[in-house]
């Protein structure tokens, strides 16, 4: 998530100041990168560790269902945001976006790393 905050503001910045498209190109390639080694393939894995087994079908269904309904927003409505709002604006609305992703994951979602299901549900559970 630093990496896509950094690029996306590298990227909203230079547009704001007319700078070089060099810098624009390198800055939505290093976003690329920073989502293809994060949050890509990340969500993904993380579905599969976090809904208890007997929900574990349905959830990440849904799960997938909305993260294309999603994408397909995002995707459509690009371009308008960038006719109406601007380049700048639409880029610093995503690094705004990208910084609360990074403050709500690394408070909300627990570590999964060498635990169990059955401890991950058992928090689950005190939590809710």
């Amino acid at each position: 998530s630093c990496i896509m905050i950094a690029s996306l503001l590298t990227v909203s910045a230079t547009f704001y100041m007319s700078g070089s498209p060099v810098i624009i190109l390198i800055g939505l390639l290093c976003m690329i990168v920073g989502f293809s080694i994060s949050l890509g393939p990340i969500t993904w894995i993380l579905l599969s560790e976090i809904f208890p087994y007997h929900v574990k079908g349905l959830g990440i269904s849904l799960a997938g269902v909305f993260n294309g309904i999603i994408s397909f927003a995002v995707t459509t409505l690009f371009p308008v945001e960038i006719e109406h709002l601007g380049a700048g604006n639409t880029f610093m609305i995503y690094t705004i976006i990208m910084v609360f992703c990074l403050i709500s994951v690394s408070l909300l979602y627990p570590e999964t790393k060498g635990r169990n299901m059955e401890e991950l549900e058992k928090e689950l559970i005190k939590t809710t």
